[in-house]
């Protein structure tokens, strides 16, 4: 008769198997780990607190001028590059004077600008309550440069 030692029995192979897809998962999660940090380090390095931004809330909200007027509103961008358009695709912006215009990229607008500039946009005459002029662009965005940067100084 030949004697088996343990470690040869079929106990052998499960253990076996069992302990390397344990590794498997192991060098998965440390690979995990790796890409993250690699991301948290890049982010940091460009002076940013976390690697990603939230996109803005979706949906229709309602924005409401000093006389009660309602406007339909979408938030566009992220946390930390934002702005609004109407449901039709015009940029608005709140001025001064509490008053919300539409934007402009500076050409074609009907009448005097106003001197008001605020977040980098060229603010219209025409309040966010009334119709758009015919000449106005659609979905304009803040100017990246003059965005500052959340949490840190301009």
């Amino acid at each position: 008769m030949v004697a088996v030692h343990e470690s040869c029995s079929g106990d052998f192979a499960l253990k076996y198997r069992e302990s390397l897809g344990m590794w498997k998962s192991l060098f998965k999660l440390i690979g995990f780990v790796i890409v993250y940090a690699v991301l948290l380090m890049q982010s940091s390095a460009e002076g940013d607190s976390t690697p990603f931004a939230a996109p803005a809330a979706p949906g229709i909200f309602y924005l409401f001028q000093p006389d009660g007027s309602k406007i339909s509103v979408c938030a566009r961008g992220d946390d930390r590059f934002s702005w609004m358009e109407t449901t039709e695709g015009y940029s608005i912006e709140k001025a001064t004077d509490g008053l919300w215009y539409y934007v402009s990229d500076g050409s074609g607008l009907p009448g005097p600008v106003p001197e008001n500039k605020r977040n980098g946009f060229v603010l219209t005459n025409v309040q966010a309550h009334l119709p758009p002029p015919k000449t106005l662009t659609k979905h304009i965005r803040p100017p990246a440069l003059l965005v500052a940067p959340k949490g840190g100084e301009n």
